[in-house]
């Protein structure tokens, strides 16, 4: 099932937000805007969600006090 992810990226903590598809919030967290908190928010995502992340230009999600990352997130990017 598809589910949708929003993340709303801030310097120090990150909060992010999990929907189905019915519209229902599933899941609502924040999580620290490091490697470990990606890694966690990383480990609640299926193969099949949709996410949504702040963007500083078409070829990259910035996640702001880390690092860039590639347009596709994999663990294996982390």
């Amino acid at each position: 099932m598809i589910r949708y992810v929003g993340v709303d990226v801030g310097k120090a903590k990150c909060r992010a937000a999990i929907m189905n598809q019915k519209g229902i919030i599933e899941h609502e967290f924040f999580f620290e805007n490091n490697q470990k908190g990606i890694q966690h928010l990383i480990s609640l995502l299926t193969c099949d969600d949709q996410v949504v992340m702040e963007s500083v230009r078409p070829d990259r999600v910035r996640c702001e006090a880390t690092k860039v990352l590639p347009r596709k997130i994999t663990r294996e990017t982390i």
